[in-house]
């Protein structure tokens, strides 16, 4: 009788209450091999993460050299050329509402961008860093109202910090340092940028739905056979380069 009842209550193994003879519960023996396999498995996925952020790194370091390598007057003529196809995009052209990226060092130069937008009657927002997110704010003039901030990067004066609706974005130009044929892209590594643009809020209003269109500006040299994502990673429609259009979606 004793064994019967030992046995219901899922013991393997019953030889006469020796020690190191009886087997623990099923139960428990189901729970813990349960926790180490859920143990196991985040283990396998940390180390992912971390090769994954590892060559991240290295790809951030090898095209911000070879971008940083480039001279002022290459920025200046590549730039200028890089504006010219994206002012003929038609989703550009369509677009009332537009966010740029305000330049600093290396970077595909913007500001000649914004103030050719504003003449052609573009409403122009600028990211302004607000603690770890960014919001958009809409810029009039350049030289009166930006003034040095976040990272040495200029915003808007805070007299001059209009913020812009985001259901009101119909195109966002895309910084980044490196970027690839399906439309991945590597910024600096803050996630500012995946923050805003990955938001619930800012899918609801700006993915598809409102038909808002992400455009990666970047020279020839930036882009890369392909960069490792995440899930939450934000991808670019459309890349524009100095020599041509990259256009990212369906892309494997």
């Amino acid at each position: 009788k004793a064994m019967r009842q030992r046995l219901r209550r899922g013991w393997k193994n019953w030889s006469l209450g020796l020690p190191g003879v009886i087997s623990p519960p099923r139960g428990r023996s189901q729970a813990f091999l349960k926790k180490k396999r859920v143990g196991e498995e985040r283990e396998i996925k940390v180390g992912l993460l971390k090769k994954m952020e590892e060559k991240k790194r290295k790809l951030r370091q090898e095209f911000l050299k070879q971008r940083d390598s480039l001279s002022r007057d290459e920025i200046k003529s590549k730039s200028g050329k890089i504006e010219n196809r994206l002012f003929a995009l038609p989703e550009f052209q369509g677009a009332k509402t537009v966010m740029f990226y305000v330049s600093f060092r290396s970077e595909v130069a913007t500001g000649k961008m914004m103030r050719n937008a504003m003449k052609l009657k573009k409403r122009i927002a600028v990211p302004v860093v607000q603690g770890e997110k960014i919001v958009a704010c809409e810029i009039k003039n350049l030289r009166k109202e930006l003034t040095r901030g976040s990272f040495g990067i200029r915003e808007p004066k805070k007299e001059f910090r209009r913020r812009v609706n985001r259901k009101e974005i119909d195109l966002v130009v895309v910084p980044g340092v490196v970027f690839d044929k399906r439309g991945g892209r590597l910024g600096y590594g803050r996630g500012y940028y995946d923050r805003f643009l990955g938001s619930k809020s800012t899918k609801v209003t700006m993915n598809r739905s409102h038909q808002c269109v992400l455009i990666g500006l970047a020279f020839d040299l930036q882009i890369a056979r392909k960069i490792p994502l995440k899930k939450k990673d934000v991808k670019v429609d459309k890349i524009v380069t100095e020599s041509r259009i990259i256009d990212c979606k369906n892309r494997p």
